[in-house]
């Protein structure tokens, strides 16, 4: 019975730690990120959607001490880095009457503008998530899930 008690245990902590180290993935040390997306026909200025997510992304980087552009070319800035943001979104109607964005398959590459440092590009993985439509709401979900 003891035995079945710290397999458990263990088992428990296992799972919490790996789920710790999938949801909160590391920033680069970064100077200044150029965010793009994946898509290039992303419509950024008439999607509500792509517009939130990018703006908000932009304000959690701000909070980070990382300045941030979007889809501009900045190899020649020192310490700089390139995030490509992937994502399937849509604006949902919850039962009680407010609007929700819903991102699936939410993912962020980065990658060193310096060439010569490609292979440091990683993922980060931010899966399905649900956030409200207010200013900040999905800043406080990246502050839970990437750290800096």
């Amino acid at each position: 019975m003891m035995i079945r008690k710290i397999i458990a245990i263990l088992f428990l902590i296992f799972c919490l730690g790996t789920t710790h180290a999938q949801n909160s993935a590391k920033l680069p040390n970064a100077n200044i990120i150029s965010m793009f997306m994946k898509d290039a026909h992303a419509d950024i200025n008439g999607n509500y959607v792509v517009n939130f997510f990018i703006g908000e992304l932009s304000v959690f980087l701000s909070s980070c001490g990382i300045d941030n552009v979007y889809s501009r070319n900045v190899e020649s800035a020192y310490n700089s880095w390139y995030m490509m943001v992937e994502f399937n979104g849509r604006t949902t109607l919850s039962s009680n009457g407010t609007y929700r964005y819903e991102y699936r398959d939410v993912g962020l590459f980065v990658i060193p503008a310096d060439k010569s440092k490609a292979d440091q590009g990683y993922w980060i993985d931010l899966g399905d998530f649900t956030v409200g439509t207010g200013k900040g709401d999905l800043v406080r979900y990246f502050k839970n899930h990437i750290r800096h």
